[in-house]
């Protein structure tokens, strides 16, 4: 079985020695060097949260301002929604 295997290859290798020696005058030889070559990738890809947070008030009222959007990065204990408290305040001013 193992004859059988190399003949197809035979016609590639007699090309090649023909070429070899048929074109040999017009090539020139170059040195072969052992050289570290950097490994440097450029990937695509999505980058998605391990966790999520689910964000709840402990009141009730009107959002004023939105102060972080999706995506943007907020430090713990920053401000990310103002809520109108007008009637808190007047709740707290009855009672």
């Amino acid at each position: 079985m193992r004859p059988i295997a190399w003949i197809p290859g035979l016609p590639c290798l007699l090309a090649v020695l023909w070429l070899d020696t048929a074109g040999a005058a017009g090539l020139s030889l170059g040195e072969v060097a052992n050289v570290d070559v950097a490994r440097i990738y450029h990937l695509d890809g999505v980058v998605e949260a391990v966790s999520g947070s689910t964000i709840s008030a402990q009141t009730s009222g009107q959002v004023k301002k939105v102060l972080a959007d999706v995506d943007d990065l907020v430090r713990a204990g920053s401000v990310i929604v103002v809520i109108d408290d007008t009637q808190q305040k007047a709740a707290l001013s009855k009672a």
